[in-house]
Parts: C-alpha cells; sequence; structure tokens
C-alpha cells in the first residue's frame, strides 16, 4: 500500500499535466482557429466535459477492487494520448476544416483534448478511494486530492504559459510532461506485474517522441495518408529554418522531387504558406494573388496596413 504522500505528489503532477494539456491544446490549434475568445471558450469547455467524464468514469472503477492497478494503467495510457496531439494536429485540423467554422473548432479540440483529459481525470477518484481508509475520511480525502491538484495545476499554469512553453515550444514541452509523467509513475507505481504493460507503453512512447523529433516520421505520414488519402509526401524535403517561440514551432521547410518544387512557412505543423520554389514563384494561397489585384488598383499610395496572414 502507498503512502499518503505518494497519492497525492500523483494528485499535484495530475493536477500539473491537466492544465499543460489543456496550455497545449490550445497553442497547437491556435494558428488554425487562432486564439479568439471562442476558441479558449471551446477548449476550456472541452477539458470541463473530458475531466466530468473521467471523474464519472474514475468513480465507477473506484468500486473495484484493483483501484490501485487502474491508477497505473490510467497514468501509462495517457502517455501516448499526450505524446500523440502534435501527430494529430495537422491531419486533425486539416479533415474538420471543411465543416465549418464551429464544428470544425469543437470537433478538433474533442479530438485533441478528450482522451488524455478523461484518463487523468479518472484517476482522482481512485487516489481518494486509495487515501481514504474509512467512508468517514472520504469528504476529507477528497477536499485534500483536488486541492493538492489544483495547487499542481495553478503552479504549471504560470510556469508554462510565461517561461517554459514560450521558450521551448510545443515539441519539447510535450516531450518534457510525457517524460516527467512517466518517471514519476514508475517511481512512484511500479510493480512487477506491470512489466508487460510498462514495456509495451515504452516502446509505444518512445516510437511516438521519434515521430515528433523527426520532422517527417514513418508515423505521422501512415497518419497523414490515412486522414487525408492518398496524396503522396515528397520524396524530398530539406528543412531551411527552425525555431520555437511563443508563436509555437515555425518551420520553412523544401519539398521536392522530379515533378514538385514547393517551400513552405508551417507552425506548429500547420502549412501557413505554400509557394512554388522556382525562378519566378508564385504562391497556392489565392489572397496573396487577391492582394495583389488590389494592389494593383491604388498605385502610388505607399502606405498598407496588413492583418494577420501567415505570409
Amino acid at each position: 500500500m502507498l503512502s499518503g504522500q505518494r497519492l497525492y505528489l500523483l494528485a499535484f503532477i495530475e493536477g500539473a499535466i491537466v492544465m499543460s494539456v489543456e496550455l497545449l491544446g490550445g497553442k497547437i490549434i491556435a494558428p488554425y482557429f487562432g486564439s479568439s475568445f471562442y476558441v479558449w471558450m471551446t477548449v476550456i469547455g472541452v477539458t470541463l466535459l473530458s475531466l466530468t467524464s473521467g471523474y464519472f468514469i474514475g468513480g465507477l472503477l473506484a468500486r473495484k477492487k484493483e483501484a490501485y492497478a487502474y491508477v497505473y494503467r490510467l497514468f501509462i495510457f495517457c502517455l501516448p494520448a499526450i505524446a500523440m496531439m502534435p501527430l494529430l494536429a495537422e491531419p486533425i485540423l486539416y479533415f474538420t476544416y471543411r465543416f465549418g467554422f464551429f464544428f470544425s473548432l469543437i470537433a478538433s479540440v474533442l479530438l485533441l483534448l478528450c482522451l488524455p483529459l478523461v484518463l487523468l481525470g479518472s484517476t482522482s477518484p481512485l487516489l481518494i478511494h486509495l487515501i481514504a481508509r474509512s467512508a468517514t475520511q472520504a469528504g476529507k480525502a477528497a477536499g485534500q486530492v483536488y486541492a493538492v491538484s489544483t495547487i499542481g495545476g495553478i503552479l504549471s499554469t504560470f510556469i508554462l504559459g510565461f517561461f517554459l512553453l514560450p521558450s521551448w515550444g510545443i515539441k519539447v514541452m510535450t516531450l518534457t510532461i510525457t517524460g516527467l509523467l512517466l518517471t514519476s509513475v514508475l517511481l512512484i507505481l511500479y510493480r512487477k506485474t506491470f512489466l508487460k504493460l510498462t514495456v509495451s507503453a515504452t516502446l509505444l512512447l518512445g516510437l511516438q517522441c521519434s515521430a515528433i523529433i523527426l520532422d517527417h516520421g514513418i508515423l505521422f505520414k501512415t497518419i497523414y495518408r490515412i486522414i487525408q488519402g492518398p496524396y503522396e509526401l515528397p520524396i524530398h524535403v530539406k528543412k531551411q529554418f527552425e525555431s520555437e517561440g511563443i508563436m509555437g514551432q515555425l518551420r520553412v521547410m523544401d519539398y521536392y522531387n522530379d515533378t514538385i518544387n514547393q517551400r513552405a512557412l508551417m507552425i506548429n505543423g500547420i502549412t501557413q504558406t505554400l509557394i512554388e520554389n522556382e525562378e519566378d514563384p508564385y504562391s497556392h494561397w489565392q489572397y496573396v494573388h487577391a492582394i495583389a489585384s488590389v494592389s494593383s488598383l491604388k498605385r502610388g499610395n505607399g502606405r498598407v496596413l496588413l492583418f494577420g496572414l501567415g505570409g
């Protein structure tokens, strides 16, 4: 039986990871849907819906005898769910955009955040069950678990939002979060009976992290082709520039083979600008040509103000 201090530490980590996932989700969809009131309203709403579902599921699992094992499994299953977020972002967003802004926004956030947050939310009732040694202690245990979890969420919100995410970007923070959670779970909860599950989850997590580090890993290509259809990615890919900052991950990529020679500006894995990289380059995005047409009608006026636009 675990000591109360270790279980409270898990509650603290769970709260920190929940807010980290929420912030990462908001940053991942920002280049596509923006960061308006509607976007963060949807992120917060889906977070609350997912946690509520998790609390209900955790309450059902707490009635079973294997509460300890369920806590371990939920945390382990949560690892690949978090690691999948940056890998699934572009395919999901490109798949859902055709259904209109509001439906696409809600569907995208649900697909990105629901699974990891439901799994994380399910652990809280189980932790309360393990801490409370009798029915009379249940109220006290519940209050303390949720208080500790909330403190973890508050700290991670400020640390991640003000310092880590603007400096390190989505890719590094996803790897850091999954690594922190895996290390904590193994140190606090691991038993020999969990060996097969741990090895399987670690191998899957390693594959996902490799796909995150390698800009065009096999896993990403497979997911992209399944969701997007039979579009063939260029054979040769050359990274011209990459940085991580307050806007997320920014990359300039060249794609070329015998028939294709294109350059793309990408933010968080989502293409913002796509041009034919020829002697006389031209953009595939229609707004560029529209701006050129309008500008030709306003010759002589050297002052122009543009809002937004990727390139």
